[in-house]
């Protein structure tokens, strides 16, 4: 797994800048020396990640993956709903590019903007997403370049917490081992209280 020193970076601009650092790493080392995985937690406080330093909260799983990996310290989203916001993030387009603003619409492929994920496969890593919440099902477009893409809900449920992503994530990582991937990894725990 390729780790990164903590990175400062602004907004948009900087999934951008995010995606295309990826790219040039990509075709600096070999594929199968690197492993990426996106960790996205919907409506996490940062105040209340112990990575943050003015965070009183100890949270040690996620600390460590900072200190390893890429901290974004400074992040706007582009729209506070959950599937606009992670269009953008695999996409690199702003959600009216996209046509895309609430929950519910489906992102339309779109052959001349390929997906981060798509990006991914195209140069021989596996792919899988596993996903916590109904608003990001495969049938609303992002599991483009996605060869996994968990997003079934028991008894129609709306909604998984952690451990349920957790145990459909763990046996595609160990079945997966000793061969690059790109995964991503989506909680949604945060956000019950609303």
């Amino acid at each position: 797994m390729l780790f990164f020193k903590r990175k400062r970076s602004f907004g948009i601009r900087s999934l951008i800048l995010a995606a295309l650092g990826l790219v040039a790493l990509t075709q600096c080392k070999k594929a199968e020396d690197e492993n990426f995985l996106l960790i996205t937690l919907d409506t996490q406080r940062a105040d209340l990640i112990g990575a943050y330093r003015k965070s009183p909260v100890r949270t040690p799983n996620i600390d460590a993956l900072a200190e390893n990996g890429i901290l974004f310290e400074t992040c706007l989203s582009p729209i506070p709903i959950t599937l606009p916001a992670h269009a953008t993030m695999f996409f690199s387009l702003y959600p009216h590019q996209m046509h895309l603003y609430n929950n519910g619409q489906i992102k339309e492929p779109d052959d001349k903007k390929p997906s981060l994920a798509t990006f991914f496969k195209n140069r021989g890593f596996a792919t899988a997403a596993f996903v916590s919440l109904g608003v990001l099902k495969k049938e609303f477009g992002l599991n483009e370049g996605f060869d996994v893409y968990q997003s079934h809900f028991p008894r129609d449920d709306y909604y998984i917490n952690a451990g349920e992503v957790n145990r459909r994530a763990l046996p595609w990582f160990r079945e997966t081992s000793g061969k690059p991937f790109f995964a991503w990894v989506h909680y949604s725990d945060p956000h019950a209280p609303y």
